[in-house]
This record gives C-alpha cells, structure tokens and sequence, in this order.
C-alpha cells in the first residue's frame, strides 16, 4: 500500500476544492500521533501536488482555480512537527553485504539512475567526504 492510499486515500475521489482547511489539519495531527515524520511527508507531498495545480489550472479569464493551499495552516499555526534526522552508520561487519548491494544497482525503467546513485553513494564511501562534512 502507498502512502497516499495509506493515509489520504479516502481523498481519491474528493476534488482539491473539497479539501478544506480543518480537513488537512485534523488529518495532519491523526497521522502525527504515530508518525510524525510521516505526517510531515504527507503534507509536503499533498502541498506540492496542491501548487502544482494552482499553478496549471485557470478559469476562463486565466486566473487560478485554486486560491490558496490548505496544507498552509499548517505552517501558519506553526504545526510542523520537528523530527530528528537519522544519524545512521554502517557498522563495519556489514559493510561488505552493503558494498556488494550498491555495486549490483543498474538502472531500469522503474529506477534510471541508480548507476548514478550507486556512483555517488561510493564516492561518499571512498572519499570520507560525508564524514568531514559533520
């Protein structure tokens, strides 16, 4: 299941205009009492697909249909929840299973560049440039 479905999937059939303000808001909190860095994600997402389509769709004099986000509130009432970032190591006896998985990536058509994230991960590895730059 995709996250979309996950946690807006009962939006699917709603146009934008339907969802409101109190809706992004009271959805944004549900989601945050489990996961609030999936709350955020969800909003980010929800709000770049919602500029999108203020930018794209206009009315017959060229004026946007959509006036304004509702993921808005939730930067208004300064809701967004701060999540730690991961700080995550590759502990040294797992490091050749690693190695050996980012040099298999190839790209394909669900994924064409892995070969340049695989290119960039060993750099990263083989350079020590992430650690000098913490």
């Amino acid at each position: 299941m995709c996250i979309r479905d996950r946690y807006i999937g009962d939006w699917q059939n709603k146009s934008l205009k339907e969802i409101t303000k109190d809706m992004i808001e009271i959805r944004f909190r549900q989601i945050g009492e489990n996961s609030p860095a999936q709350a955020n994600k969800v909003m980010r997402n929800f709000r770049a697909v919602y500029n999108y389509a203020m930018v794209k769709y206009e009315d017959s004099h060229g004026e946007g249909i959509f006036k304004s986000n509702p993921v808005k509130r939730i930067s208004q009432l300064r809701m967004w929840y701060r999540v730690n970032r991961r700080n995550t190591l590759i502990k040294h006896y797992d490091l050749a299973v690693w190695y050996q998985a980012v040099i298999n990536l190839t790209n394909d058509a669900i994924a064409p560049n892995r070969e340049t994230i695989r290119d960039y991960l060993l750099f990263v590895l083989l350079t020590d440039v992430y650690k000098r730059q913490g």
